[in-house]
């Protein structure tokens, strides 16, 4: 056993241990960007929640906090203020769908 263990030059696809040796320098951290929804510059959050239903279609608030690469809290209050409003409701999966202006709530 070599004296260090992160040390993997001494595995090569020639021995038949690994397909491919990979370095420190070609393993990623895990730690990636979240994904960017397009947001309309200064847009608040209700509305972009509301553009992004409108674009996408009905959605649970965890489904566009990952879209928009938001926090689930910050995606379920952007959702609330719309909801009181009238301007969003919920399908019987708790899916949120856009309400046309003077539509059914």
């Amino acid at each position: 056993m070599p004296a260090d263990l992160t040390d993997l030059t001494h595995l090569t696809p020639e021995a038949g241990s690994m397909a491919e040796v990979k370095t420190v320098k070609t393993v990623k951290s895990g730690e990636e960007e979240p994904p960017q929804g397009p947001e309309p510059p200064g847009a608040s959050d209700p509305e972009t929640l509301l553009a992004f239903l409108h674009r996408e279609g009905p959605s649970t608030y965890g489904a566009a906090a990952s879209s928009l690469g938001w926090g689930a809290t910050r995606a379920w209050q952007a959702e609330a203020r719309p909801r009181a409003a009238g301007t969003v409701r919920y399908d019987g999966l708790g899916k949120a769908h856009p309400v046309a202006k003077g539509g059914p709530a």
